[in-house]
């Protein structure tokens, strides 16, 4: 906060100055105090480490009378947060219900969870992976940030001919599918 200029002389005699403190994230003006807050999303992946920049959903503004020593309003419903697709992970779930704050519960915040999605792994009979193969990722559903696009095609592996040749469709998003290859010759 600011104290407004005050000049002090040896004629000013006695000066008494009131000063008004909030916590944090509060503002005093005049007798009101008026709390602002935002609803903070976080995208991390399951180790919680940071996928992508925070943001925010929505924000509000408590405010008090001084006069009257009640808020304005008794709570306030951030708003939904949608997952975002980012490539590479999958999140946990499309829609993440927007939490309700208060003046003295104002801090509150999503966590949007991801894992990584998983793999084509070309396997011989005996079910080793075969050295120096493609192992490619799932392709993501652009429209839906919890899934990868069914029938996806699987890798050429020189030397070698699939037993199915057919495209996989992903049981689990986050889980390697193993493919059987036979050694050609």
């Amino acid at each position: 906060g600011s104290v407004d200029a005050l000049e002090v002389n040896p004629n000013s005699g006695s000066i008494h100055v009131v000063i008004n403190y909030a916590p944090n994230n509060e503002t005093v003006f005049g007798k009101q105090i008026v709390h602002y807050i935002d609803g903070d999303v976080h995208y991390v992946d399951g180790d919680n480490n940071k996928l992508m920049d925070d943001s925010t959903n929505s924000t509000c503004v408590f405010t008090k009378d001084d006069k009257t020593g009640k808020w304005e309003k008794d709570s306030y419903t951030f708003s939904d947060a949608t997952a975002p697709v980012i490539y590479g992970y999958v999140a946990e779930q499309k829609t993440y219900k927007g939490q309700v704050a208060t003046p003295t519960d104002p801090n509150k915040e999503i966590t949007i969870v991801y894992h990584k999605v998983g793999k084509i792994v070309p396997v011989g009979k005996d079910g080793k992976e075969i050295p120096g193969a493609p192992t490619p990722e799932y392709k993501h559903d652009p429209t839906d940030p919890t899934n990868v696009k069914p029938d996806e095609p699987i890798p050429n592996v020189p030397g070698y001919t699939p037993v199915d040749p057919s495209p996989i469709t992903p049981q689990k998003p986050t889980m390697d599918t193993r493919v059987v290859y036979t050694k050609q010759g």
